[in-house]
């Protein structure tokens, strides 16, 4: 007989569909182990079909975060924002103020009589009253992402892995989110560029004034393919930087102080992140500024250059920052890089589903 104040205890126990996500009710025979609900004898057919992670709690399902950055109605962003650029590892996060009103000050990266092609504008902003710099990049044609992905990887490559890999925005991005996640696992004890406060999607008010300025975004390339792929719907993206007083160049940089940049130069590379622009223009109070045409590993691009390209890559920031002291008219001869005490360990990555790379690490 059930004790007074309890109903009888059921025949069978009915595993809910929402405690096990994916799997259909089942009924449980009389007698048998329910262990709080989760029946030990189904926890194959649960690992089976990837529903729980190693410490069996049920995984979300997957967000699409394209859909999930476009504009709503309002002309704001839908909530959460994600981490970007939207391929796998590493990630930048959103800057906390996205919807804060942006007070304009001088343009920063006008270089008189300059040819090169603009990727992106700097201004010096404040944001809740506080001093920062904003990187503006602006959109591009999705053919040249194609064809710069498709020259090492195939005319097949898709193009939103394309983008991903080729776009100036995601190259900072990606080598930003390595930086904060060396940072965070202990990796790096020490600041190794201009600190980045994350990305943030420009309002129509933010887009009216720069074009107002005459820059141009690039709009013109943003069809629906595209803005399908990207987050943000279509908004000017841009990257929040804390502000550097001192102009570009390392003219005002002591040789120590130059052999320190140069280390801090080794240490990225040793966290796979190869600037490829590295030049006097790039620095700011010592701190490198730019990271648009960076290569962060794991990268597809770089995996599919021939073993030759690879160690030109892998050689390329130390030999132009050489070449840019020389320019500079500093005569300093720089320790190997044993001597700075760089001994990087492997550490794997897995991307996609494709077969493990593996890029060096410094601890």
């Amino acid at each position: 007989m059930a004790r007074r104040g309890r109903p009888p205890k059921p025949d069978t126990k009915i595993v809910e569909r929402a405690r096990l996500p994916g799997l259909q009710q089942r009924s449980l025979a009389p007698g048998q182990n329910a262990k709080r609900g989760r029946p030990t004898k189904l926890n194959a057919q649960i690992e089976e079909r990837g529903r729980l992670s190693q410490n069996h709690e049920p995984q979300k399902p997957a967000v699409n975060w394209a859909k999930r950055g476009r504009l709503s109605k309002k002309g704001s962003i839908a909530s959460p924002i994600p981490p970007l650029p939207l391929c796998p590892l590493p990630a930048i996060h959103p800057f906390k103020h996205q919807e804060a009103s942006i007070e304009w000050g001088e343009r920063l990266d006008e270089i008189p009589g300059s040819s090169e092609e603009v990727k992106s504008f700097v201004f010096k902003v404040k944001i809740n009253s506080e001093l920062y710099v904003l990187k503006i990049f602006n959109f591009f044609d999705p053919e040249d992402a194609k064809w710069e992905a498709g020259s090492e990887l195939g005319e097949d490559y898709p193009l939103e892995k394309a983008i991903a890999y080729t776009d100036p925005f995601y190259a900072e991005c990606r080598a930003y989110g390595r930086i904060k996640e060396a940072e965070d696992k202990g990796e790096v004890r020490e600041k190794l560029a201009t600190k980045c406060h994350g990305y943030i999607f420009l309002d129509k008010d933010a887009q009216n004034w720069l074009e107002g300025e005459g820059i141009d975004l690039g709009t013109e390339w943003l069809n629906d393919e595209v803005v399908s792929i990207i987050a943000g719907g279509g908004r000017p993206r841009a990257l929040v930087k804390d502000f550097e007083s001192a102009g570009p160049g390392l003219d005002e940089q002591t040789e120590q102080q130059i052999r320190t940049i140069f280390r801090r130069v080794c240490l990225l590379n040793n966290l796979g992140i190869y600037n490829r622009d590295v030049r006097a223009e790039n620095f700011r109070n010592g701190w490198l500024v730019d990271f648009d045409t960076s290569y962060t590993l794991p990268h597809d691009i770089y995996n599919a250059l021939p073993p030759s390209e690879a160690e030109d890559t892998q050689a390329e920031d130390v030999a132009k920052f050489e070449d840019m002291i020389e320019e500079a008219g500093k005569k300093m001869v720089f320790l190997p890089r044993k001597r700075f005490n760089l001994r990087p360990r492997l550490k794997r990555f897995q991307y996609d589903g494709d077969p493990i790379k593996e890029c060096l690490i410094y601890r």
